[in-house]
């Protein structure tokens, strides 16, 4: 920590009008482990030009209990917002009144900085492809701020509950291929499948539950076996590859 304020106290010395600050060494790759911030603190206390607090802000939560905690001037968040760049709406917190965003507060601010356990509900698999797009669009006005491996990287973050699953390995593979896949709107494409795949892929969900529903209460060892046949044919027994739901064609709201 010494070294550390030493090496601030020398930035401000040769005129740097600012300082961010991320609380993890340089050891802690991939943003392992946890923030240090009575690090952060002791750099703010020793200078006097603004100190900017960096790393594990995945909530306002957590923004204002490190502001609070640390005294820092302000607090930056990158990598949550990348997969959520609507973290800070009121998309998944009630609107306070007068206006504005509610934001839950942590119980134990001092535990929430060392391990932020308090997050705000994620982007359902709608709110993620219109986010998407709506980036693409972006991208599309703002071409000269939006190369390939850019669009890939965001997309990447933004969809990757979506491209984890088995069924949209080959939408993953495309958009991770930025020097084949280049313009906006074939990454739009791509979008418009992960979700069509994902709508389909949860009534399929729906479907089996019933299923399931159905055989539990028809009662009796006959029926609760046609119960259980009948969901798993649900799918139809010749569509082949079941783990990947058929396209189905999908329209971006208006």
């Amino acid at each position: 920590m010494e070294r550390t304020v030493a090496f601030a106290k020398m930035l401000e010395a040769a005129g740097v009008a600012a300082l961010a600050v991320h609380g993890r060494r340089r050891e802690q790759r991939m943003h392992q482990g946890t923030v240090d911030y009575d690090s952060i603190a002791a750099v703010k206390a020793a200078l006097s030009i603004p100190v900017i607090a960096n790393g594990n802000v995945r909530s306002k939560a957590d923004a204002d209990a490190i502001l609070a905690s640390t005294g820092v001037d302000c607090v930056m968040s990158a990598t949550a917002l990348l997969a959520n760049p609507r973290l800070f709406s009121c998309m998944h917190a009630p609107e306070a009144p007068g206006g504005g965003c509610m934001h839950a507060e942590p119980q134990q601010p001092s535990l929430l900085i060392r391990q932020p356990t308090l997050q705000p509900k994620g982007p359902t698999l709608e709110e993620r492809a219109q986010m998407a797009l709506e980036y693409l669009e972006c991208c599309k006005a703002y071409p000269s701020g939006a190369l390939p491996r850019m669009i890939s990287d965001h997309l990447r973050e933004i969809l990757r509950p979506d491209l984890n699953l088995p069924f949209n390995v080959e939408e993953r593979n495309e958009i991770e291929a930025h020097r084949k896949t280049t313009l906006p709107i074939q990454f739009a494409s791509l979008v418009r499948r992960v979700h069509a795949h994902g709508r389909e892929h949860a009534r399929r969900q729906r479907e089996q539950a019933r299923g399931s529903i159905s055989a539990r209460g028809s009662g009796g060892d006959q029926g609760g076996d046609r119960g259980s046949i009948s969901a798993r044919g649900s799918g139809g027994d010749q569509g082949g590859d079941r783990s990947r739901p058929e396209t189905v064609r999908v329209t971006e709201s208006p």
